[in-house]
């Protein structure tokens, strides 16, 4: 776990945008960003879900079905796709 709080100075453009080339991960294109009473602002790393699985993580069924693929990986079906771009039968573990 990383502990280390790193402090880096950064001004703002003319047009108040700011670069944050020098700051966080190299991984993170996205952020959440709270701005505080006092000026404060936090930028936490973000993902978006589209919105149709938002609405199937919100169903607790769904997500016992899941929950229920995962911890019994021999009760699955194996389909086959027809039309599938990669050929009859895709791989989804290694789709390369």
């Amino acid at each position: 776990m990383e502990t280390a709080i790193n402090e880096v100075l950064v001004e703002l453009d003319d047009r108040r945008r700011v670069y944050l080339s020098k700051v966080g991960r190299s991984t993170d294109r996205r952020y959440l960003v709270r701005t505080q009473p006092d000026g404060t602002m936090i930028f936490t790393p973000a993902t978006v879900i589209p919105t149709h699985v938002l609405r199937l993580m919100e169903r607790p069924d769904i997500l016992a079905a899941i929950r229920h693929a995962d911890e019994h990986p021999e009760e699955l079906v194996r389909r086959i796709i027809p039309d599938a771009p990669d050929g009859p039968d895709v791989d989804w573990e290694n789709p390369d």
